[in-house]
């Protein structure tokens, strides 16, 4: 059971420190595909001749819309890298420390206030679960 929690714990710690992209792939302005990877990994609609036509007719100086059909957008996310322990300096106030002693400490160092050692029970009369026909099964 340890190696599995280990395991599981190791496992959410790499999972925490790697960068992932929520990709998504624009054609002609309405969004078509959008995948999370982890990098940067080209996506296209299966029409990736469009952008080479766009920059081969801007070439040659011919007017068409200026607006390449497709287009990817990354939205990239990642953690902070920093495992450093934060140490907090702060001193022990002294109600915490009264409060503790009263209820901690006191109790366990005063026998006075419980000495049930001269208690002697009553002796039994009668049976009472027997006299109310009450068994344990």
């Amino acid at each position: 059971m340890k190696n599995i929690t280990s395991i599981f714990l190791s496992l959410i710690l790499l999972a925490s420190q790697m960068s992932f992209a929520i990709g998504t792939h624009y054609c002609g302005g309405m969004a078509v595909e959008s995948r999370v990877m982890i990098g940067h990994d080209h996506m296209d609609c299966g029409m990736p001749d469009m952008d080479q036509d766009f920059e081969h007719s801007h070439e040659t100086g011919a007017n068409i819309n200026n607006v390449p059909c497709c287009d990817n957008e990354y939205d990239s996310y990642s953690m902070d890298e920093s495992f450093e322990t934060i140490v907090v300096n702060d001193s022990i106030s002294i109600p915490f420390l009264v409060a503790f002693a009263t209820t901690i400490l006191i109790p366990h160092f005063s026998v006075l206030a419980y000495s049930f050692n001269d208690y002697i029970p009553p002796l039994v009369i009668t049976d009472m679960s027997i006299l109310h026909q009450v068994f344990l099964i």
